[in-house]
């Protein structure tokens, strides 16, 4: 989406919107993300920066609440770690498809469309991060991050144009990449960080 239209219409309200649809009528929101005309940089920073930063600001806040001593500590290297965890994964995600892509299936490795894939296939993360961090009771709940997979099998239909016998093994390694690598990061920064 347009950075000028996002200013104008709020990029909050935009992000709920896109998540709601995505998770909603995944078929119509990756038509309608198909047919955007963004780069990468827009796609970053437009979707996975501010989601990352609510996320961020949410586990912080949260984790202050929630911690039982050092609060301002425990708050801050929640924050961190959340915020490193899901730029992380999102930056080794991209990556590792761009490059798989171009090895396998060159006429698939279109950049913009790679970046949209993957940075609109982490919503449910983003969205199952804010709702345990404020309600930590309810963590069962990231087990549904497995609907990632549809999000993806569907993604590679509407944005990159593949069939399905093209696309089985992608869908895989991205869904894949999305759910564990930022579990992967956050973990090896809990072990690197005391008091977490």
């Amino acid at each position: 989406m347009p950075l000028e239209k996002m200013k104008t219409t709020g990029i909050l309200k935009q992000l709920i919107i896109r998540t709601w649809k995505l998770t909603a009528d995944t078929t119509a929101a990756w038509d309608e993300i198909a047919a955007e005309k963004s780069t990468v940089k827009d796609v970053f920073l437009q979707y996975t920066i501010p989601f990352i930063l609510i996320c961020t600001i949410i586990s912080t806040l949260f984790g202050f609440l929630y911690a039982d001593e050092k609060k301002l500590t425990i708050g801050i290297l929640k924050g961190i770690t959340i915020a490193v965890s899901l730029l992380a994964g999102n930056l080794l995600t991209y990556s590792v498809s761009i490059r798989t892509l171009s090895k396998y299936l060159p006429h698939f490795a279109v950049k913009e469309n790679v970046a949209r894939l993957v940075v609109y296939s982490f919503s449910l993360m983003y969205f199952f991060r804010i709702v345990t961090a404020i309600l930590p009771g309810l963590f069962f709940l990231k087990v549904l991050n497995v609907f990632t997979a549809y999000l993806v099998w569907d993604g590679c239909r509407g944005v990159m144009g593949m069939d399905e016998d093209e696309r089985s093994n992608f869908v895989l390694l991205v869904t894949g990449m999305v759910i564990f690598t930022p579990f992967i990061a956050r973990y090896l920064l809990q072990w690197l960080l005391p008091n977490i």
